[in-house]
């Protein structure tokens, strides 16, 4: 399969090459050109992400947010809804959002989730009751290896005597 692959790379590239000596030497500068702004593009918006999220977790630090993905995707989703040419002010919006009494706080890792209160249940009644008794030893009646040699009435007085019907 990996022989599969490198031929066929190879076929690529070679029919690249041909491609590329039937273009003129304009032709071949417009489309290197081309690539290299592609990569240089590509860069800056990794180089603008990477400081987006330097940003907000600087933010999350200062304002205790533990999960900075969801606080990111908050600030995205809130500076995409803006109008064209207005900044946002994402220390004050995640001000905002880790707020006593905000939906968020919990998401964003600023508080601990709600939890409701419930009632531990008992089973006994009386503190003064003995504990269960232990099972039999065995856990069953009779040896388990002759229930291989039970005929049908003896299934039946068996699981009768287990309580199986």
């Amino acid at each position: 399969m990996e022989a599969a692959l490198t031929e066929a790379k190879k076929l690529k590239d070679e029919d690249e090459e041909r491609r590329r000596q039937d273009l003129s030497e304009q032709e071949k500068l417009k489309e290197d050109l081309a690539k290299a702004e592609a990569a240089q593009l590509a860069a800056e918006e990794e180089r603008d992400y990477a400081s987006f999220q330097a940003h907000v977790g600087k933010l999350g630090a200062k304002l205790g947010i533990k999960n900075l993905e969801y606080a990111e995707h908050l600030v995205s989703v809130k500076a995409d809804a803006l109008p064209e040419g207005e900044q946002l002010d994402a220390e004050a919006y995640l001000t905002e959002l880790t707020a006593e009494g905000s939906e968020h706080r919990a998401p964003l890792g600023v508080a601990a989730p709600v939890v409701t209160e419930t009632t531990p249940v008992t089973t006994t009644t009386d503190p003064n009751a003995p504990p269960p008794a232990a099972p039999a030893p065995g856990g069953g009646t009779g040896d388990p290896a002759d229930a291989n040699s039970l005929d049908a009435e003896g299934w039946a007085k068996r699981k009768a005597a287990l309580g199986i019907q």
